[in-house]
């Protein structure tokens, strides 16, 4: 076996200097998101001691929001680095509670020039492991990022030191027994490959030595040999079970838990965490820390709203648990389905007598009995898909909410039976339907983010060409002749294009969770 001092010596070192096919990132390099510039030159003006310690060789992927932002930060400086995100409009968001790693932050920003969402995954101790478990911890933070250099946009720590805690990382993902029989997730990915490649292209053999020396005196070179010939495609299964063998017991000191622990939370993870992940997708992702929100997209008919609220779902529900909530026409509750069918079958029994008496007194536009129990069922429904959406909310969630009852809009959402009476004096019974179904709408508070997309009546009747133009016009009139200053809601202009509307949206939405 060759060994591997021997194998990296045989390597001309590369120069490390930025060119067009180098990883490294310019400050001023048209691929960098602003919020990343942003970011990164705020640290540097706080001089908080951090360094980008993974993934090296696709910084631009790290730059352009493609990639999450994996970053080591020393503790003294932990105050200051979340002061220096919180500025920037970052979100602190946490996983659920047995998923979550001591030292491992998770923060969301969203880049207002492209909507991106930027995750920087906010690392205060090297914690490596299985993905499922992350068990071990590498305590050698301040050596990491006292080796650090910065040519580039990010800090990165010396390519030895890289090297040869991703060995380390690649071999307890890959190469443990468990993983080799149970899990069946022995083998490296392209995009591990590759990093493992580029590291190799740029580690020096002596400082490699002397790392292993000074910073992890329970790894020596000839265990560093098994680890590298077993990350190496066709290496044989007992190699990589060796490997694997001797490294977690050369870092059994630094394990989080027991290993019979770790390895049934292995198991857990892949077997049943998986199945209910499917069954309750929700339940596993991760939510704002600070509590969630409720969001309102309001409008009229042709403004966009459809629009606007899948592209936001779709844009968040990825790295943070969110619904979507239709509050004009909510989900019919139980009750509505049998109040419905009883209102329906009654309609359908007195049929004849309903054609008799139309035939002899002229035709009425007065509600009926039915019509009047329908809006109360849809009051009372709308009350409990708020009260779904506010309990999301509440537990960290993102709850968007396809229109939204406003008292001061009340062509839409709100109470109807009230206005749709024609006669002046409503009896007995019409006055009691009235109290019972305004008696919903109390409970429904005003949601964290109220944005309410305005376009001109007319272009609105142009896009809804197929519908009746008058109620069209009617609405859209109604949004555009209220502020919402009391809901600390936004107006967007929705007639510019739709890239600029979903940008304005995202920003807002972002700065009010």
């Amino acid at each position: 076996m060759i060994s591997t001092v021997a194998a990296l010596r045989s390597l001309r070192p590369q120069p490390k200097r930025e060119t067009s096919e180098s990883p490294a990132v310019r400050r001023d390099a048209g691929c960098v998101l602003s919020l990343i510039r942003d970011l990164c030159q705020e640290l540097d003006a706080a001089e908080v001691s951090y360094c980008h310690w993974k993934s090296n060789d696709a910084l631009d992927r790290s730059a352009n929001g493609e990639n999450d932002v994996d970053v080591l930060v020393a503790r003294h400086d932990a105050a200051r680095f979340m002061e220096v995100l919180a500025r920037l409009g970052f979100h602190e968001v946490q996983a659920v509670t047995s998923r979550r790693i001591p030292g491992i932050l998770d923060f969301y920003g969203c880049d207002r020039a492209s909507g991106i969402l930027v995750h920087v995954h906010a690392h205060f101790q090297l914690v490596v492991g299985h993905d499922a478990t992350k068990n071990y911890h590498l305590a050698v933070e301040n050596a990491y990022l006292h080796s650090c250099h910065h040519e580039g946009l990010f800090p990165t720590p010396a390519a030895e030191f890289e090297w040869i805690v991703f060995i380390v990382r690649m071999i307890l993902k890959h190469c443990t027994w468990d993983v080799l029989y149970l899990l069946r997730q022995g083998t490296l990915k392209p995009a591990e490959r590759r990093e493992l490649e580029f590291l190799e292209q740029r580690t020096d053999a002596a400082k490699v030595k002397r790392v292993l020396q000074d910073h992890f005196p329970r790894l020596s070179l000839a265990l560093l040999d098994y680890c590298v010939e077993a990350l190496h495609p066709g290496s044989p299964l007992s190699l990589r079970r060796r490997a694997g063998k001797e490294l977690m017991l050369a870092l059994k000191p630094y394990t989080r838990r027991t290993r019979g622990y770790d390895l049934r939370k292995k198991i857990y993870e892949r077997t049943w965490a998986r199945v209910a992940n499917r069954l309750w997708p929700l339940r596993l992702k991760k939510r704002l820390a600070r509590g969630g929100a409720m969001v309102a997209i309001i409008g009229g008919d042709g403004a966009g709203k459809s629009t606007v609220i899948e592209s936001l779902v779709n844009w968040i529900e990825g790295d943070v648990a969110t619904i979507s909530v239709h509050l004009g026409r909510p989900r019919w509750s139980a009750t509505t389905w049998v109040v419905r069918a009883t209102v329906k079958s009654c309609r359908i029994a007195t049929l004849p007598l309903a054609k008799l008496v139309r035939s002899q007194t002229p035709p009425s536009q007065e509600l009926t009995i039915g019509r009047m129990i329908q809006l109360v069922c849809v009051a009372r429904d709308r009350r409990l898909a708020y009260i779904r959406a506010r309990r999301f909310a509440t537990n960290g969630g993102i709850a968007i909410c396809d229109r939204y009852p406003i008292p001061e809009l009340k062509v839409m959402d709100g109470p109807e039976i009230r206005q749709r009476l024609i006669s002046g004096d409503a009896g007995l019974l019409r006055r009691l339907m009235i109290a019972w179904e305004e008696s919903y709408y109390p409970a429904i508070r005003p949601p964290e983010a109220l944005v309410a997309l305005r376009v001109d009546p007319e272009t609105a009747v142009a896009r809804r060409w197929e519908e009746d133009p008058e109620p069209v016009r009617t609405r859209n009139a109604a949004i555009n002749g209220l502020t919402f200053d009391k809901y600390y809601g936004q107006i967007v202009d929705a007639e510019r294009s739709r890239e600029e509307v979903l940008n304005e949206v995202k920003a807002i939405v972002w700065s009010r969770l």
